[in-house]
């Protein structure tokens, strides 16, 4: 069950108990990520992630790591585009001290300068991986292109000149900015009780600036319609191709949802049984959808050798031109629901899973649907409204972008 509770300085707190669970992941959620960055601090978000881990007042980061570990514990953080995450699964006993350490790594870290210099080269070669793996810098360079000069169309790292231009000056600006109560949120699932988490958050929280509630400053992006192929030694050209989809928030997120999970969502989807087990044209197909807080994009994904590419197009081409004609049938739909539900209450029965849902809900300003009513939802969204979602995003302008060796000149993906 979900419980919520907004202290008086704006922590929230939200914990979902697990009756028969004997291990309870932890989460603590800073609403701010690469989005909130202004000019000159591209890539700050994630380097204050990474410094969380590097010392504080108590504790050098081997001791950290060594904690961690003494408790049998998993931690893990992540920087995504509107928040940064700092999460740990332990057993029930460890509860105080992971909370007590997370408390600690977020607002009592010492921002060495040494430790600084040291992670912004551990943070150019995690930039030179990226650049090494053609599927994640494809879909970087496309939300450049689709959203250029807006923050959400950055590469979350940042770039190589911002990353080398940081100082302990500028971590420090952003996490007096950010880190406060007003934009953290506390939330837990497994064996916990939410009167557990608000104990624990007003002992070793309790000194922590109140601070704003989060605004997101940039406006939502405007969606740039580009068709470009960049040239890249690989075996195969990577393609990516799509528009301008569907916020969290929008009322027809589970129709939209639905109707990706028929069109590239599974192995029975029209693009996977069509392109690649029918006609043999690729390996990897599929589509996705992204989502923020005020916009998102559907997108379509797939790789083949370059002599393959134009009837791969071809292929895709005409599916969705038949989609977009003939719309989508019944027995396509209950199939997708059936996955969507699926994927669903598999992922709730781990803890790790119940604690990260009930954050991205609360953050992207859902409503803390139980998993039934997120069932009844699925259930409820009609043929009618998912062929009304297909025609919609079919009709709009698609961006196409293409990654690989250099193409026979006249020939474009």
């Amino acid at each position: 069950m979900l419980e919520k509770t907004i202290l008086h300085n704006g922590l929230r707190i939200i914990t979902d108990s697990m009756k028969e669970a004997r291990t309870v992941a932890l989460g603590f959620w800073v609403a701010a990520g690469a989005r909130d960055e202004q000019s000159g601090e591209e890539g700050l978000a994630h380097l204050l992630e990474h410094m969380a881990f590097k010392g504080t007042k108590k504790h050098t980061a081997a001791q950290l790591a060594m904690r961690i570990d003494a408790m049998g514990g998993q931690l893990n953080a992540f920087t995504a585009a509107e928040y940064t995450a700092y999460c740990v699964c332990v057993l029930d006993r460890h509860l105080e001290e992971a909370f007590a350490l997370l408390a600690e790594m977020l607002f009592e870290s010492i921002w060495d300068e040494q430790e600084i210099e040291k992670e912004k080269t551990v943070i150019l070669q995690e930039y030179d991986m990226y650049e090494d793996t053609p599927e994640e810098l494809l879909q970087d360079l496309y939300y450049q292109k689709v959203w250029p000069s807006h923050p959400l169309g950055r590469n979350i790292l940042g770039s190589r000149a911002s990353i080398q231009a940081f100082s302990r000056e500028k971590l420090l600006r952003f996490h007096a900015k950010h880190y406060h109560a007003g934009q953290l949120l506390v939330t837990a699932a497994g064996a916990c009780t939410q009167a557990d988490l608000m104990r624990l958050s007003k002992k070793y929280l309790r000194h922590i600036p109140a601070g704003g509630p989060h605004a997101v400053d940039a406006a939502p992006p405007a969606f740039v319609s580009v068709d470009e192929h960049v040239v890249k030694k690989l075996e195969q050209v990577q393609l990516v191709m799509g528009t301008e989809g569907f916020s969290h928030t929008d009322e027809r997120w589970f129709a939209a949802q639905l109707f990706n999970t028929i069109l590239g969502g599974s192995v029975s989807s029209r693009l996977f049984q069509t392109v690649r087990e029918e006609l043999g044209l690729t390996y990897s197909i599929g589509s996705g959808l992204t989502c923020f807080h005020d916009c998102g994009l559907f997108q379509i994904t797939a790789a083949a050798s370059p002599q393959q590419t134009e009837a791969l197009l071809a292929a895709i081409d005409t599916l969705l031109k038949q989609v977009q004609a003939d719309g989508v049938q019944e027995d396509e739909l209950q199939r997708a629901k059936e996955q969507v539900i699926s994927n669903l209450l598999m992922g709730l029965e781990s803890s790790l899973g119940r604690m990260n849902r009930a954050a991205k809900m609360e953050l992207y300003g859902l409503p803390l649907w139980s998993a039934e009513a997120f069932v009844d939802k699925i259930e409820g969204t009609s043929l009618a409204e998912v062929n009304a979602v297909a025609r919609e995003l079919l009709s709009r302008p698609f961006s196409r972008l293409s990654l690989g060796p250099k193409l026979k000149k006249g020939k474009k993906p």
